[in-house]
């Protein structure tokens, strides 16, 4: 963690210079760029060549500067679960192994698979992820993405019917409704 720690440090500066890289833009060109990218305030304000200052420079000689990954889906509560039970096949992994699992989940179990699932995401370069969380702490999850910076679309999960849900995850429908229009 700590070098999301020192990441998330880097993007409150109020600017980052990346110098001497190769730009892999994205734009409606698709153009390769070789040069310097200004961010000033979490938007990028530079493209080429630039004699601008900043808070941090960051030297790219020799590398590609890319956009950020999204992950489109990912379920940080289970980030503390990864590897049990690889071998089942999905019904019987989610009924034996994770459901289980985040039934035990407390409001601290919860937060720190988020804060490591998050680490974890920005070490491999992604910036923004699309996350379905479980029935309950819910609401730690997007403390931990507030406190943190990292972007995220949080869902929490609604469990009212089901064979073999454990008791610790099922909810009465109006009260499952009631939960996520409060976590808007």
């Amino acid at each position: 963690m700590i070098y999301a720690r020192r990441a998330f440090s880097l993007w409150s500066m109020s600017s980052i210079l990346i110098r001497n890289g190769t730009l892999v833009t994205m734009d409606s060109s698709n153009r390769i760029v070789r040069g310097d990218l200004l961010i000033s305030h979490s938007h990028i304000t530079e493209l080429g060549n630039t004699s601008q200052s900043s808070d941090v420079v960051i030297d790219a000689s020799e590398c590609a500067v890319i956009p950020g990954f999204i992950q489109t889906h990912i379920h940080l509560c289970q980030t503390l679960f990864r590897g049990t039970a690889d071998d089942r096949a999905l019904i019987d992994w989610l009924k034996k192994r994770v459901w289980p699992m985040e039934a035990a989940h407390s409001a601290a179990s919860i937060a720190a698979a988020a804060r490591l699932g998050i680490a974890e995401l920005i070490k491999g370069g992604t910036t923004c992820a699309l996350t379905m969380e479980t029935v309950h702490h819910t609401s730690n999850v997007f403390k931990v993405v507030e406190e943190t910076g990292f972007r995220a679309t949080v869902g929490k999960c609604m469990m009212d019917k089901g064979d073999e849900v454990p008791q610790g995850l099922q909810e009465q429908t109006s009260q499952s409704i009631e939960a996520s229009l409060a976590l808007l």
